[in-house]
C-alpha cells in the first residue's frame, strides 16, 4: 500500500467515525425532543398525593392525579438536630415557579403565572414555619430554616398551595 492510498484509507476512516458521531447526537437529540413532548402532553395538574420513603430524608415520587395521565413529582426534605438543639429543615420543592411574565419562545404567548404561593410547616400541630410567596421565587426553590424544640423521632409536615389550585403535603421524620 502506497503512501497515499494510506492517508486516503485514514481520511475515508475518519470520515467514517464523523458521521457515526453525527448520527450519535442526532438520535439523542430526537430522544430529547421525543421526551420533552411526552412531558408537555402529560403537564396538566390536579391534586397532589405523597408518602415519605424513609424517616431521615424523604425523596418520594408524588402522583400528580390528572384524569388519566400521572405526572411524577419529586421532593427531597432533610431535617436534623445540630449542636445548639435546633432542628434545621432543608427542603427542594419541585415546582416550574412561572411568573406569568415570561413568553414561550416557539409561540410568542405569554406563559401563565404557575407559583407555590403558601408553604406551611407543622410540628406537633404546631406551625414553625409559614411563608407567603410570590412571583419571583426560582424554578424548585430551596427551603432552609430552623426552629427550637424538635427531637430526633418527631414528624414535620409540610403543606403547600399553588396559584392554580394545585395543592400538596408531605412528610418527614427528624434524625
Amino acid at each position: 500500500m502506497t503512501k497515499n492510498e494510506r492517508s486516503e484509507q485514514r481520511a475515508k476512516e475518519k470520515a467514517a467515525r464523523k458521521a457515526a458521531k453525527k448520527a450519535a447526537r442526532a438520535e439523542k437529540r430526537a430522544k430529547r425532543l421525543e421526551k420533552k413532548q411526552a412531558k408537555k402532553r402529560d403537564g396538566t395538574r390536579a391534586t397532589v398525593e405523597s408518602t415519605p420513603t424513609s424517616p431521615a430524608t424523604s425523596s418520594p415520587t408524588r402522583r400528580i392525579r390528572s384524569g388519566s395521565s400521572n405526572v411524577a413529582i419529586n421532593h427531597k426534605v432533610k431535617a436534623v438536630i445540630n449542636n445548639n438543639n435546633q432542628t434545621v429543615v432543608k427542603t427542594i420543592l419541585s415546582h416550574p415557579m412561572e411568573t406569568g411574565l415570561r413568553k414561550d419562545r416557539k409561540t410568542g404567548k405569554r406563559i401563565p403565572a404557575d407559583f407555590i404561593s403558601e408553604i406551611i410547616v407543622k410540628h406537633k400541630n404546631r406551625d414553625v414555619m409559614i411563608a407567603y410567596w410570590g412571583p419571583a421565587m426560582s424554578k424548585d426553590p430551596l427551603l432552609h430554616f430552623t426552629f427550637d424544640g424538635g427531637v430526633t423521632g418527631d414528624e414535620i409536615s409540610f403543606f403547600w398551595k399553588d396559584i392554580k389550585g394545585n395543592s400538596g403535603k408531605f412528610l418527614t421524620t427528624i434524625r
